[in-house]
């Protein structure tokens, strides 16, 4: 069965409220020979399954699709239990799909409501940021660019977005404004994480807590440390799980900013859930001797944490603001005039990541090298 008409087997099972199933052989498998999925809102994720899709055929992998259940209807009693991640098929062996078909519905509607966004014009390759001032830049930059489509959401709803593409190259990504805080950062994530995304890039500022360093230079976290209690809701485990990046984004990222000879540090970041921990300095002085963190944001270790969860390769980039241990603190006035100064260069970092990720994508992804620690070798059904 071809990648075409699967996809349009599902489209019609989905009409009558029921999600397909579907069935994969692979006898050359040690884990893996018969593994099956339900899907669930084909129209929102026709360009990930069709890719997956497409992967399987050309490995001549056994597909069958079939009709399988109702899902629950958001107005029947037992719609919330079903929606719970631990009803999903978190199985390591099985990666086309992690979600139930309520979770799906679900954070479909809720990106909709957030973003104000039909999740069709959602993009795989996915940048988080917490300004607006990016994507109005974005949208320039790219507004120039012949074959570049734009699509962008009302910058009046509560996580404006951005969507950039170009059928033409095969260039796409999509930026979304999650404002301030961990508690946006979980719940925009936990919803895109419905989108599969290829990967995540988190660029916003950060204030630095050593010396050597100065404003507008860059950070790169190689881990997080973090004093959130989300944290906890994330992770749920008897011991703590590593929140760390993708090293080889990191290493890509760190080759374009000593390219353009800037400054930057890789080291730990702290993330903390109080904007106003100045307040606090003599307790957080002593967290960041003990951990050795150079730098401080809301957002970062929150995020890495979720695509750990979700399994997505991930990236934070961050800009220095503010040194709040050398007397320069955040300030309107002065603020307003470092975004003026140095938002470009924040943006050209990122756009010539953009660029390059597109021609190398099979090197820095390397979908291959997150799941070989958990694969056996002999499954190699999916990229």
């Amino acid at each position: 069965m071809n990648t075409d008409s699967i996809i349009n087997q599902i489209k019609n099972i989905e009409q009558g409220w029921n999600c397909a199933i579907i069935t994969l052989e692979n006898p050359d498998s040690k884990h893996s020979k018969n593994v099956c999925w339900e899907i669930v809102g084909i129209e929102s994720l026709e360009s990930y399954m069709r890719e997956e899709f497409q992967n399987l055929e050309n490995k001549n992998i056994s597909i069958e699709v079939s009709k399988w259940r109702e899902f629950t209807r958001d107005t029947d009693f037992n719609f919330l239990k079903n929606l719970e991640d631990m009803h999903s098929d978190w199985n390591i062996h099985k990666r086309l799909f992690l979600f139930n078909p309520e979770r799906v519905l679900y954070s479909l509607e809720r990106l909709r409501h957030y973003t104000a966004t039909d999740p069709r014009d959602f993009q795989r390759y996915m940048v988080l940021t917490n300004y607006d001032m990016h994507i109005s830049l974005l949208r320039e930059l790219y507004s120039d660019k012949p074959g570049f489509v734009i699509k962008e959401s009302l910058s009046s709803c509560q996580m404006n977005t951005l969507h950039i593409s170009n059928s033409k190259t095969w260039f796409w990504f999509s930026v979304i404004n999650i404002w301030i805080g961990p508690s946006n950062a979980k719940t925009i994530t936990d919803h895109l994480a419905v989108m599969r995304p290829k990967l995540f890039l988190m660029i916003w500022h950060c204030g630095w807590l050593r010396n050597h360093q100065e404003i507008w230079e860059f950070v790169l976290a190689d881990k997080f440390v973090t004093d959130c209690w989300i944290i906890d809701k994330i992770q749920r485990t008897k011991y703590p799980l590593p929140i760390i990046p993708t090293f080889n984004l990191n290493i890509w990222l760190k080759n374009i900013l000593e390219r353009n000879e800037i400054n930057y540090r890789l080291w730990t970041v702290f993330t903390t859930e109080d904007r106003n921990w100045e307040l606090n300095y003599s307790e957080y002085k002593e967290y960041f001797n003990e951990d050795r963190s150079v730098a401080i944001d809301m957002e970062s270790a929150i995020i890495s944490a979720q695509w750990f969860k979700y399994k997505v390769p991930n990236a934070t980039l961050l800009m220095i603001s503010d040194k709040p241990f050398h007397w320069k603190l955040k300030k309107s006035k002065e603020s307003q005039e470092f975004y003026a100064d140095w938002k470009k260069i924040h943006l050209k970092i990122l756009s010539e990541f953009l660029d390059e990720i597109f021609v190398n994508e099979e090197y820095c992804l390397l979908h291959n090298y997150l799941w070989a620690l958990l694969w056996a070798k002999d499954d190699t059904i999916f990229k």
